[in-house]
């Protein structure tokens, strides 16, 4: 046989092997607990106190669905996540299948005492994905965001996710922060991490079963307008609302958001931002930094409460970009100082970008930088570029105002 035919054969004989002799570490769905999310508190027996959501797969299949709950919560105490996942297997008849883990979820005593033991073995372990997304919660929460129940969704952590994602999509709120961030933060300098704030308003025990989420009045909801603020690998507070947005936006991090602003009396105009871009700068004039900040977006005016303050004419657009321009520079202006007064901590970025720029400089000044962001001098320029008005031109205060007949 020539060695071309030799190899075919081989090759074919290979292909045949792959084919014919199955998978021979192949799990049953039928015998897998898919963990979705992990929380993490501070335990009494052991170091630790972690709760695991899991799937129940059966309930995804229309044959072998019971009706019964889409996923369930386990917990137990034990010095590392490690030996909590060896707990389980002994516990449960079902092999834990780490891979599809999309939250952690972290008391904030832990992050208060720059506790970060229990992550070892999240970086480490091959089938979690540092892609998951990371919330920090108060203690006594996190076992009502493993149970309670959302409109439409069963799996709570899902819940906890989509509204995160969509409080980021549609007003620039609180950004998804995934384990492989929050660890770049930990481990350079240069820019300190946040983390969504999750936090239960009117928890009760009624909210943790399946008929919840058929009722239309529920008093139980996920808060999800805070961030926790990190200085020195430890969280030191929190900012919420609208200081929360303007970090998520000055760390470039918005993609759509809305400003108001008075245009008289208890009356405002709101504007809807698009295609946001900001741009950070650290410059040194003798010894002291100076933050800049630059910030270019477009926008279209959602809504105007003041008669005759909007006829659609260029003057009336000029107008609005200016005040508008002004509004958000404050804004932003505030939340900076406000950082840096309140626990001097660039969660920003600026340090990052002092690396890029003028390495040496940053060198210098890295192992206190926390410190030198904290004194310095803030600058902050924007520039929105309101293009449209929706599909009317004049406010509906006007056509009151002004009745044709």
């Amino acid at each position: 046989m020539n060695p071309f035919k030799k190899i075919m054969a081989g090759l074919l004989g290979l292909t045949l092997v792959a084919l014919l002799g199955g998978c021979g570490d192949r799990v049953e769905p039928g015998h897998l607990l898919v963990i979705t999310a992990v929380g993490v508190t501070k335990g009494e027996k052991g170091k630790y106190h972690f709760y695991f959501e899991g799937i129940n797969p059966s309930e995804f299949t229309e044959t072998k669905r019971q009706s019964i709950s889409n996923s369930f919560l386990f917990d137990n105490e034990a010095d590392a996540l490690s030996g909590a996942i060896s707990a389980i297997s002994q516990e449960i008849p079902l092999k834990p299948e780490f891979s599809h883990m999309q939250l952690m979820a972290v008391d904030r005593e832990l992050l208060q005492q720059g506790d970060y033991d229990y992550m070892d073995f999240a970086d480490r372990f091959d089938q979690i994905r540092n892609n998951l997304t990371v919330v920090a919660v108060n203690g006594k929460d996190i076992k009502h965001i493993f149970s309670t129940a959302s409109p439409g969704l069963t799996v709570p952590s899902f819940g906890i996710l989509m509204q995160l994602n969509e409080l980021h999509e549609k007003v620039g709120g609180n950004y998804p922060t995934t384990l492989l961030r929050f660890m770049k933060n930990l481990t350079e300098t240069g820019s300190n991490p946040v983390l969504p704030l999750v936090q239960i308003k009117n928890s009760s025990e009624k909210a943790e079963t399946m008929d919840y989420a058929k009722e239309l009045n529920k008093q139980t909801s996920m808060d999800l307008h805070a961030i926790a603020v990190f200085r020195e690998e430890k969280m030191v507070g929190e900012l919420r609302n609208l200081e929360a947005r303007n970090v998520i936006v000055l760390r470039d991090q918005a993609k759509n958001t809305i400003y108001n602003y008075s245009c008289s009396p208890n009356k405002y105009i709101s504007i809807a931002l698009q295609y946001i871009a900001v741009k950070k700068k650290v410059v040194y004039q003798t010894d002291k930094p100076t933050l800049k900040v630059y910030m270019h977006a477009t926008g279209t005016i959602n809504s105007i409460q003041c008669a005759d303050y909007f006829t659609g004419k260029s003057k009336d657009y000029m107008r609005i970009n200016k005040e508008l321009d002004k509004t958000i520079e404050t804004e932003l202006a505030s939340t900076i100082i406000k950082a840096q007064k309140k626990y001097k901590s660039d969660i920003f970025g600026f340090g990052e970008k002092l690396r890029m720029s003028d390495y040496k400089k940053f060198k210098e000044v890295k192992d206190r930088w926390d410190d030198e962001f904290a004194g310095a001098s803030v600058e902050v320029v924007v520039h929105v570029n309101v293009q449209r008005s929706g599909i009317r031109g004049e406010p509906f205060m006007n056509r009151i105002k002004n009745k044709k007949y």
